[in-house]
C-alpha cells in the first residue's frame, strides 16, 4: 500500500465537507436522497446507511473537484493573469518533494476546500431557489448569507490558488 496517497484530514475536508453540502443540496430536486439523507441523520440510524452517506458524500466532493477543476480554476488562471510554468522534474530530489508536499498540504488543500465548497454553494442556491423562487423571498437571509459566502470563497480560493503557484515556482522554479 505505499504507492497510495495518505488519506490525511485536509483530504477529507477538501472533498467530503463540499460533497456534504452538494449531497444536502441534491434533497431538494430528490425526495429519495432527501429520505435517504433523512435515514442516514435520524437516531434510529446505524451504521450502514451512515456509512453510505459519508461514502456519496465523498464521491459527490470528489465529482465538484472535478467540477472546479475544470470550471473555476481556468477563470481564476484568467483572472490571475496567469500561473507560472513549473519544472516537476525537480521532484526527483527528495528534500523538493518534501517541501512539494508541505506546500501541497498548506495551501493546496485550502485552495480545493474554497472551491469545491463554493461550487457546492452554487449547487445548492440552484436547487433550492431555482425549483422554487418565492424561496428565495420567503429565506431571504439564508440567501444573502448564501451568496456572501459564495463571494467569500471565490475570492478565497483565487488567493489560496495564487499563493499556492507562488509557493510552488519557489519550490520547483520554472
Amino acid at each position: 500500500m505505499s504507492g497510495m496517497a495518505p488519506l490525511d484530514f485536509s483530504v477529507i475536508v477538501a472533498f467530503l465537507l463540499p460533497g456534504f453540502v452538494g449531497l444536502y443540496a441534491l434533497t431538494f430536486i430528490s425526495p429519495r436522497m432527501a429520505q435517504l439523507l433523512e435515514l442516514a441523520l435520524s437516531e434510529k440510524a446505524g451504521v450502514g446507511p451512515t456509512f453510505g452517506i459519508l461514502l456519496f458524500s465523498l464521491a459527490v466532493g470528489v465529482m465538484l473537484s472535478g467540477t472546479r477543476t475544470l470550471i473555476v480554476d481556468p477563470i481564476q488562471r484568467r483572472l490571475s493573469g496567469g500561473w507560472p510554468t513549473l519544472n516537476y522534474r525537480r521532484l526527483g530530489d527528495p528534500a523538493v518533494l518534501a517541501a512539494f508536499k508541505e506546500a501541497i498540504s498548506a495551501t493546496y488543500r485550502f485552495s480545493q476546500f474554497y472551491g469545491n465548497i463554493f461550487v457546492a454553494l452554487l449547487v445548492f442556491l440552484v436547487a433550492k431557489y431555482a425549483v422554487d423562487p418565492a424561496q428565495i423571498v420567503a429565506n431571504w437571509p439564508l440567501f444573502i448569507l448564501t451568496c456572501f459566502a459564495t463571494v467569500v470563497l471565490f475570492v478565497s480560493h483565487a488567493r489560496a490558488l495564487k499563493e499556492t503557484y507562488q509557493r510552488l515556482s519557489e519550490i520547483l522554479g520554472s
